[in-house]
């Protein structure tokens, strides 16, 4: 049975308290990331997430990152939906999920996150980074 974003507790579902309790995965943490320096709250799904995953593909080239994210995409979304912090927004004609959406409260609790939070992020991004060849001998 797919999972529903109904699926997970809705009792103090905050941005921040599930990242000062590390009960994210990096992926999950990844796509924060992707959301807040892109502000593309809405996330494409089944086949709609190949414009998605384009745009996480250049935001990864332009941040010199690996593809962890494009590659992990899908069960970062659906981990995302059962955390509770983003929602279905439209379904196919058979009920499926073709786009999830960050509400805009918990966006905005994710752009306002204090520079320490901002930081956790920004380490756990920096793991996929490209390692450049060194040139000294």
């Amino acid at each position: 049975m797919p999972i529903t974003c109904d699926d997970h507790e809705e009792k103090n579902v905050s941005v921040e308290k599930l990242i000062r309790e590390d009960s994210l995965t990096n992926e999950e943490i990844v796509l924060l990331a992707y959301i807040m320096e892109t502000g593309d709250r809405n996330l494409g799904f089944r086949w709609m997430a190949n414009e998605t995953l384009e745009k996480i593909r250049k935001w990864e080239e332009v941040n010199n990152l690996t593809n962890y994210l494009s590659s992990l995409y899908s069960s970062a979304v659906e981990s995302l939906c059962e955390s509770g912090i983003i929602e279905e927004a439209e379904h196919t004609g058979y009920g499926n999920v073709r786009l999830y959406k960050m509400p805009r409260n918990f966006y905005m609790e994710l752009v306002k996150l204090s520079g320490e939070l901002k930081g956790e992020i920004r380490k756990r991004v920096e793991i996929y980074k490209h390692i450049e060849p060194s040139t000294s001998f």
